[in-house]
């Protein structure tokens, strides 16, 4: 499904973007659903046109069943929720927004809250040019500094020596980690106020890694300690949901030729490592046993400025 909402200030409008994929997050978080294993959604906002958003698309049957009440939720509009949300902003478009004060902005997010969400299939056009834009309470100063955002990195490790000796699980490792990485930036985005910039793999002789960077306003650092001790809290929610498990029963169920079933992009799971899974390598491969084996050997890394934090998955998942 693709939901739109509509707002003639556009920064305000973006902020009200990232506070429903909050709020999106939390709902299917407090129902045990998570990101890449049950979901995903892309949230987007279209510019100068003020115009959000929202992608989803959902995989299990149980989040098919809360489909209906997606656009019925309602998103915080706390100060504190506001606050991490600006800070988001910042971090995404690295300079500097311009407010007036955070009642008028409650006041505007507010109006975008009380319009009903409109399904893609139901709308005919929406011109920006024919929409009277406005100033609002949040918005871009001209000429607005750069705000050059703090910089981490949270990587998730294979041991090379079983890497080598374990080609065939590359792929199953690839997934595995995106299913971490997933909740964990949910995580850091509602607790620290950060956005997710890119994501990377790796694969030499060194090192086999998955790599995900973030920005963060620079006057919120964020410690490699803290952002490490959030994972390990994703982590433990992961396993104690059992949603490894229901993971790689999906897995194992793979079909490339079935368009409602989601299925890992072969060429992806191909580039960092070379190696082709298809739907009947899956079946074979996405086993528990073959699940915890990985995860027992896969290491976590936090790069911040110049601090280094790490964990070892499988001295949390044990305790």
């Amino acid at each position: 499904m693709i939901l739109l909402k509509q707002h003639t200030s556009p920064q305000v409008a973006h902020l009200y973007e990232h506070l429903f994929g909050m709020a999106l997050d939390d709902f299917f978080y407090e129902e045990e659903l998570f990101n890449y294993v049950d979901y995903v959604f892309h949230a987007y906002t279209l510019l100068p046109g003020g115009i959000v958003c929202v992608d989803i698309s959902l995989y299990t049957d149980k989040a098919k069943l809360l489909a209906n009440k997606i656009s019925m939720l309602t998103v915080a509009l706390d100060d504190r929720s506001i606050n991490t949300a600006i800070a988001q902003l910042i971090a995404e478009e690295e300079r500097q927004l311009g407010m007036t004060s955070i009642e008028n902005i409650r006041k505007e997010l507010s109006e975008i809250e009380a319009q009903s969400w409109r399904d893609i299939d139901d709308v005919d056009e929406i011109d920006p040019k024919h929409l009277d834009l406005m100033h609002g309470a949040l918005y871009t100063p001209q000429n607005a500094e750069k705000v050059a955002a703090q910089k981490f990195g949270i990587a998730f490790i294979l041991d090379q020596t079983f890497t080598e000796g374990n080609r065939e699980l590359l792929p199953l490792f690839w997934q595995l980690a995106t299913v971490i990485h997933e909740s964990v930036a949910a995580a850091l985005y509602r607790e620290v106020g950060c956005y997710s910039k890119n994501v990377t793999r790796t694969y030499t002789r060194e090192t086999t890694k998955l790599t995900r960077f973030f920005h963060i306003n620079p006057g919120l650092p964020v410690e490699a300690s803290n952002a490490l001790a959030i994972v390990g809290d994703v982590l433990l929610d992961l396993h104690a949901t059992g949603t490894f498990k229901r993971f790689i029963t999906e897995l194992a169920t793979t079909s490339f030729n079935d368009p409602h079933r989601p299925a890992p992009d072969p060429a992806l799971m191909f580039n960092p490592g070379a190696v082709l899974i298809g739907a009947k390598g899956w079946r074979r491969i996405a086993t528990d046993a073959n699940c915890k084996l990985v995860l027992s050997r896969m290491k976590v890394m936090v790069s911040a400025g110049r601090k280094r934090s790490s964990l070892k998955v499988g001295s949390v998942l044990n305790k």
